[in-house]
């Protein structure tokens, strides 16, 4: 079924309102419930499954029908298989719900109906759930010698959910039972294949052993990756018993009801000695069953669909083996022989990827204990085997969730967020709808002093980047069709990628580590060629993240960065403000950003105005700089405006404040010129904004040399009668006017305007505004004295 058929059934399931649920349900009671076993209330039940899981949204169904499904699952006998897992199904999407009620029976001959039904039970929690009912009953059950597997198994698994989710609710006799079983079951199964259950042999036929991976007949203990045909019931158990043993571990002892400490007194030895024994024999059991398994995966396998087998079980053996290090500091000599030597042989197959990860994991948790250093393995996986696994959908997950699991580790004792930076983010160039949240935590462990202008230019070009990867290789079907581009283009791109010209290029924006530079020289040529890529969905998707990350990376760097990173990034902002690469709607969202960031980078160190001076000059100076960057340009002005003084930099010299001015007024006129010349405001180039901006910036430079001021009154001047008789809208051209007449009414006064236009830095603290030489109070004077001299 196709992507669009499947979001069309979504999209009208989702159109259902309640009142058309409500129709829906009184079809199922009033036509189908009555063959419960039939496939017409099958459909139905999927159908209403399907309703009421298609949305977020919590929707009920009539209480007559709940009441139906509820009795199917504790008292219809002849209910069917398929029904009563359809039902289950829809109850679950209800719960919690006070009108579902499960456990108000205990007899023997219930008992496989209940087993059925504890999803339901699970998910109405504690309270609807009456799980101090339902807990005993269970460990009972799991307890209970020759009881039915099958109820036994589902048992298990809800014991283990509540030790997940509800730890608090299971006594310290409940967890040693359910321990001692698993051990139990974990070292006691068959190593015989079960009969096949479809035939019936009149003669005994000769018992087969389980094999190995390899084919070969297995004569050890039973495993998960001992294979057969047919499982028996005791193997069924030993199976599920290694899946939740994990997760029993570490939750049972999170909520310290499996404390296995060897410093007690003799009264807590002798009064838990049973207890402390089962907890010993599960663990011990536990360790033999994983060396078990760690040895049959060293055997090559026979048929290649059991190499994902092999790599769950090793991914999920390591886990137990942490988890008991933990439980058990005395374990990790042992543990760390069999982990180091199973990363020597699979350290450099790139298919083991989620393998090494994990052994990775085990090395940082306990290599202290073991006297291991794991920086060189590190080092090696983000450096080496990422670089070629960041497309794999598990390897991505499995990498993005051990950074965040060890982000203080990673940031505080090693370099390798900083140093391999851009693999890391290729993760998310390449999945940039998935990850986004947790990149938002991940990007400020990424920024150090000497990475920071890199990330910048990472982030900026990470769509950039997504096209690269999108277009390096040899590209699969699917992922050519979902490419919004033909495949003439992508082949004449892949060409442009292997020439002299473009490859330094391409291997620049897919490098591995950080520390090769900031960017390249001819940025713009190589957004040209992959502008082709601008409309692939990846893209796309990529252009809407990078903003979201940008504004986390300048709260960093404005949080923890000094006045140096500052000084180097400033720069990069007047670089980059017109080198973008993506849809216009992305360079706009981008550049607002800069324009905000740059007033508060100003802000915060008022210096660097005068520590890149020239660059500043240089870039204000030249009309095609506010070519579609318009409101960046604006800001930089105000900056300079504003902070061109010697209350925030003593290095502020009437000079310099006069080489400023020039280049302000320069373009100033050329501006003005550019504006009163076009036949309406419709076709100016420019905004008035702009204009009343560069006036009020010109106006505070001379209120602070006031040698210019007789040059900047003339220049205002000039500039108000340009459009006193000018095409501009009425509306526009008084807000020009008005702002030349009172600068120019300001510089007048001498020595009211530097107040005015500069004034001190301790009016932000507010105590202007309780003197007599507050703000107000001088404006209303100036205007006095100016009616008075007219």
């Amino acid at each position: 079924m196709s992507a669009s058929i499947i979001e069309n059934v979504l999209k009208q399931s989702r159109g259902y309102s309640q009142h058309d649920l409500n129709d829906f349900c009184g079809r199922i009671q009033t036509n189908t419930v009555a063959d419960i076993n039939g496939e017409g209330f099958i459909q139905k039940m999927r159908q209403l499954y399907l309703l009421l899981h298609c949305t977020r949204y919590r929707r009920s169904i009539p209480q007559e029908l709940i009441n139906k499904l509820v009795k199917i699952l504790t008292d219809t006998e002849e209910c069917s298989w398929r029904s009563r897992v359809i039902c289950v199904a829809v109850l679950a999407e209800l719960t919690p719900c006070e009108e579902i009620k499960i456990f108000d029976f205990n007899t023997g001959s219930k008992n496989v109906q209940l087993a059925q039904s504890l999803q339901v039970i699970a998910s109405q929690g504690p309270t609807l759930g009456d799980f101090g009912q339902i807990i005993p009953l269970m460990v009972r059950w799991i307890s209970t010698v020759g009881f039915d597997h099958d109820t036994q198994i589902r048992a298990l698994l809800f014991i283990n959910h509540i030790a997940a989710l509800h730890q608090q609710l299971l006594t310290e006799d409940q967890v040693h039972v359910v321990s001692s079983q698993i051990a139990d079951w974990l070292a006691h199964a068959s190593m015989t294949q079960s009969p096949d259950p479809r035939t019936r042999h009149l003669f005994k036929k000769e018992e087969e052993l389980m094999t190995e991976l390899d084919g070969t007949p297995s004569k050890d203990q039973f495993t998960v990756l001992s294979l057969g045909k047919y499982y028996s019931s005791d193997q069924m158990l030993n199976i599920h018993s290694f899946s939740v043993l994990h997760t029993w571990l570490k939750n049972t002892s999170r909520a310290g009801l499996f404390v296995t400490s060897d410093t007690s007194s003799a009264e807590d030895l002798d009064s838990s000695m049973t207890d402390v024994s089962s907890k010993h024999i599960l663990i011990e059991k536990s360790l033999d069953y994983c060396f078990r398994l760690l040895d049959q995966c060293e055997r090559r396998v026979k048929q290649p669909k059991d190499l994902s087998l092999q790599e769950g079980v090793l991914i999920e053996v390591l886990s137990v083996l942490d988890c008991i290090c933990q439980l058990k500091p005395g374990h990790v000599t042992r543990v760390f022989t069999y982990a180091q030597r199973l990363y020597d042989r699979i350290a450099n197959d790139a298919a083991q990827a989620r393998v090494v990860l994990q052994i990775i994991q085990l090395f940082l948790n306990h290599g202290d204990i073991a006297g291991y250093n794991s920086d060189s393995a590190l080092e090696h996986y983000f450096g080496t085997i990422l670089a070629v696994s960041f497309k794999h959908p598990a390897v991505a997950f499995d990498t993005v969730l051990f950074i965040r699991e060890n982000l203080e580790i990673l940031c505080y004792k090693t370099d390798v967020l900083s140093k391999f930076c851009p693999n890391i983010l290729k993760i998310l160039a390449w999945n940039p709808r998935s990850y986004l949240t947790e990149f938002i935590d991940i990007l400020p462990a990424m920024i150090t002093p000497s990475t920071a202008l890199e990330i910048v230019h990472t982030l900026l070009d990470l769509a950039c980047m997504t096209a690269a990867i999108e277009s390096s290789g040899k590209m699969e079907a699917r992922d050519r069709e979902s490419m919004e581009m033909p495949s003439v283009a992508l082949e004449r791109l892949k060409e442009v990628k292997n020439s002299l010209q473009y490859k330094p290029y391409f291997s620049f924006i897919l490098r591995n580590e950080s520390g090769h530079g900031d960017t390249i020289s001819k940025l713009g040529d190589l957004h040209a060629v992959l502008k082709d890529m601008m409309q692939s969905p990846r893209v796309l998707v990529c252009l809407q993240v990078v903003p979201v990350l940008l504004k986390v990376y300048f709260k960093t760097v404005l949080s923890l960065g000094d006045f140096e990173l500052c000084s180097q990034l400033l720069p990069v902002l007047l670089e980059r403000v017109g080198v973008l690469y993506g849809i216009d709607q992305y360079r706009n969202d981008i550049k607002k950003i800069f324009a905000e960031q740059l007033q508060a980078l100003v802000k915060k160190h008022p210096q660097l105005v005068l520590e890149q001076h020239p660059e500043i000059l240089e870039y204000v100076g030249q009309i095609r700089n506010i070519t579609d960057k318009e409101d960046f340009f604006i800001h930089l002005v105000w900056v300079v405006g504003e902070y061109t003084s010697a209350t925030y930099d003593p290095r502020c010299t009437p000079e310099l404040v006069s080489k400023t001015y020039e280049t302000l007024e320069t373009l100033l006129y050329e501006l003005s010129g550019l504006m009163s010349a076009v036949a309406s405001e419709n076709e100016a180039p420019y905004s008035v904004r702009l204009l009343t901006v560069m006036m009020s910036a010109v106006a505070k430079l001379a209120s602070r040399c006031q040698d210019l001021i007789p040059r900047v009154l003339l220049c205002l001047t000039k500039v108000g009668q340009q459009h006193r008789d000018g095409n501009l809208e009425e509306e526009s051209k008084q807000v020009l006017l008005a702002r030349a007449s009172e600068l120019i009414n300001l510089l007048k006064l001498p020595n009211v305007a530097p107040v005015i236009l500069s004034p001190s830095a301790e009016l932000e603290t507010g105590r202007w505004h309780t003197e007599n030489t507050s703000l107000p109070v001088l404006l209303r004077a100036s205007n006095g004295i100016l009616q008075n001299i007219l």
